[in-house]
């Protein structure tokens, strides 16, 4: 027994200084991940290494073992990935360096699954790789989402990855289905299908539209997930972007031309034109194409002009509007009430608000509408369901139901006060374009809109002024307006009545109103020093 006892005594001190040692080189190596010193050193080591693979043109070892050690702390350590992005001279070195990679990656993912650097850089490995697994990282990303559904970097990566092995579009639908089947909260599986749905039922009439039959089906999924679950906001929200989905021509809403204060153009659209493409016109006869670029999408182009591009005649003349592959010819006739000096020609459609559905589609979003309501009884404080009921209502016919809707406005900003800056602003639209299509349902032409009154709207910004090309006088007073937004695009406007408002300057872009003759900013939050 005592022999028994000394043995057992001898396995457990053994056991223990096997432990104390295990603990003290546990801690040993934590402490030196948290010093600075040692992050210091890692990190130049890492640098000379890989200066030191660029001359000898191997791939460092000890880069590996640091790297592993610092990022097993902290995988958030960025400046140790792009040391590894360098040429590589053969396909045996440049395999061995990747193998290392993806092995360092896979660990530090096991770490921390959601760090953006690691992903990226696994990404620029497998990228660079001379026979890279497609099948095996497709295989990572399953493991991964199946132990973190919405993890949104996994997500990104197997797009990257489905890309390069050509994976059919209809498999990642059909595995973007049962991620939602198996939980209607993953948003990320809702915005994965957004991006394949234009692949697979591609709209005939629009680049990047869907066909109305599929999107019609997806009315149908999101329905059954905001039902099953009206709280997630992941089925409203994919619900929202279908119904923003409806394809609009693009039309010209307003073309103006002058020779005050220069000879010019403005043409406004009504959506905006995408970056990068060219809007082109032909003034009446002229042979002359004027184009005019963009870095970025906008409604509202400028065209500077010569003196014998305009018209030197009275009466009317049309225009040819070159947008992408589209054209339109806009008839122009000359302004109401404007100086002798000058000559103004402006012609157009006016603006229209909205969408026109087909009957089909009209029919799902009614009865989708009738289901809303349904649910608004039980739940009438449920802001996602007052929200999708308000733009249902948009959808079908915004200016009939205009009541509603700005009623609809302030219940949501009374069950979810801490975004009623949000929902004030989409009232300040909604009712800015009631007061612009109230104006033209009254016969008015863009020729005749000459003076807007959108004073004690209880506007909170302002919108649409690309389509106030036209407007001499405007009167915004008495509102809650902080800013003029885009005020400079009112290019004819004369008399500016901003009294009673919250701005605290002289608002941006009056100094480009070359028109502007009367500003009235009184009762506003402007201090002078």
């Amino acid at each position: 027994h005592k022999n028994a006892r000394t043995s057992k005594g001898a396995q457990l001190g053994r056991e223990g200084r096997s432990r104390a040692e295990g603990e003290s080189g546990e801690s040993s190596r934590l402490q030196r991940a948290n010093d600075p010193d040692f992050y210091q050193a890692c990190v130049g080591r890492e640098g000379r290494g890989s200066s030191e693979a660029d001359s000898r043109g191997a791939h460092p070892e000890p880069r590996h073992f640091y790297s592993v050690e610092l990022q097993e702390r902290d995988p958030h350590l960025p400046p140790l990935f792009p040391v590894s992005h360098t040429h590589l001279t053969s396909e045996e070195e440049a395999l061995k360096a990747c193998s290392v990679e993806q092995s360092l990656t896979q660990q530090c993912l096991r770490v921390n699954p959601k760090s953006y650097c690691i992903w990226l850089h696994r990404q620029w490995v497998l990228d660079h790789s001379p026979r890279p697994d497609w099948t095996h990282e497709i295989g990572l990303c399953d493991l991964f989402l199946k132990y973190d559904e919405r993890n949104f970097h996994c997500w990104d990566y197997r797009r990257f990855v489905t890309s390069k092995a050509a994976v059919p579009p209809s498999e990642e639908f059909s595995f973007t289905y049962d991620k939602i089947a198996a939980n209607f909260s993953n948003y990320s599986a809702w915005h994965y299908r957004s991006k394949l749905l234009p692949l697979l039922h591609p709209s005939p009439d629009h680049s990047e539209g869907v066909a109305e039959t599929a999107l019609l089906q997806e009315h149908e999924l999101a329905q059954n997930a905001f039902f099953t679950d009206p709280s997630d906001q992941s089925a409203w929200l994919y619900h929202r972007w279908l119904l923003g989905k409806t394809e609009r021509p693009t039309a010209v809403v307003c073309l103006l031309i002058r020779s005050l204060p220069q000879p010019e153009a403005f043409v406004t659209f009504n959506q905006p034109i995408k970056g990068a493409e060219t809007v082109g016109m032909v003034v009446a006869e002229s042979p002359v194409l004027l184009t005019e670029k963009s870095d970025w999408p906008k409604s509202l182009w400028r065209f500077p002009l010569s003196d014998d591009v305009i018209p030197s005649n009275e009466g009317a003349f049309t225009v040819t509007v070159v947008f992408g592959e589209s054209r339109e010819v806009v008839s122009l006739c000359r302004c109401e009430g404007e100086e002798e000096e000058g000559r103004c020609w402006v012609g157009g459609r006016g603006p229209v608000f909205g969408s026109t559905h087909t009957a089909a589609t009209s029919s799902v979003l009614a009865a989708e509408l009738d289901s809303c309501k349904e649910l608004l009884e039980m739940e009438p404080d449920n802001k996602w369901c007052i929200l999708t009921t308000l733009l249902l209502l948009q959808a079908l016919d915004w200016l009939a139901n205009s009541t509603q809707i700005g009623d609809m406005f302030r219940r949501l900003c009374e069950v979810d006060h801490y975004r009623q800056g949000y929902y004030q602003d989409m009232l300040s639209r909604f009712t800015i374009e009631c007061l612009v299509m109230g104006v033209f349902q009254d016969g008015l032409s863009p020729v005749s809109l000459s003076s807007l009154d959108l004073s004690g709207k209880g506007l909170s910004r302002l919108y649409h002024t690309d389509y106030m090309l036209t407007i001499r006088t405007l009167n915004i007073s008495n509102n809650q307006l902080c800013s003029l937004n885009h005020i400079e695009n009112l290019v004819s406007l004369e008399t500016l009545v901003a009294d009673n408002n919250q701005l605290q300057g002289l608002p941006p872009g009056t100094e480009k109103l070359q028109m502007l003759k009367v500003l009235s900013i009184r009762n506003n939050r402007i201090h002078t020093k």
